[in-house]
């Protein structure tokens, strides 16, 4: 879930972290599933499989070689809560279970076609 700006980008890339496809510039705020990592150190993300930069387009198969995002661990956290409800007909039988996958919340700060 990317917070995006109207404003036209010089940079951005299609990374592939935590089991989903973001498009991202620099300076976007993304939650993703958690990564490991304290709060505020720098995670380096090799698997960028689209690049553009002045308008030039870099398509990976599958992977851009030599591109790189990093990105800086802001916090960590728990997502919104997913509610699990089993019921059976006719038996008085009813469940009620939730659960919060762990997230991280991050930053790009550099991307390197």
């Amino acid at each position: 879930m990317v917070e995006k700006k109207t404003k036209k980008k010089e940079k951005e890339a299609v990374i592939k972290i935590g089991g989903a496809q973001e498009l991202v510039s620099e300076g976007d705020t993304l939650t993703i599933p958690k990564i490991e990592g304290k709060e505020g150190s720098r995670y380096t993300v090799r698997d960028v499989l689209l690049t553009t930069s002045a308008g030039k387009v870099k398509i990976g198969t599958p992977t851009v070689s030599g591109a790189q995002v990093t990105v800086k661990i802001l916090k960590h956290g728990k997502g919104e809560k997913v509610e699990i409800r089993k019921f059976r007909a006719k038996s008085r039988y009813r469940r009620k279970r939730g659960h919060r996958q762990p997230v991280t919340k991050v930053k790009v700060e550099k991307i390197k076609a």
